[in-house]
């Protein structure tokens, strides 16, 4: 019966510390989306800056191709 109950506690000390450890992971993994949205923003309006310019003559299509690659 002992035994039984110990077992009981380890589980449950056991699936409380996944639980903690997928809240930290999903907390993590929220602020690498924000993260990703802002660099994905950031990337269009670079991009849309920079067909602006090759439409207005300012830089080369080359020059847009290899903004668009390191895009």
């Amino acid at each position: 019966m002992l035994a039984q109950r110990n077992q009981s506690v380890a589980f449950k000390s056991q699936a409380t510390a996944n639980f903690q450890q997928a809240e930290a992971k999903f907390s993590s993994d929220q602020k690498s989306i924000k993260v990703l949205e802002i660099n994905l923003a950031r990337a269009t309006e670079d991009l849309t800056r920079a067909k602006k310019s090759v439409d207005g003559g300012v830089i080369t299509a080359e020059q847009f191709d290899h903004i668009k690659k390191g895009i």
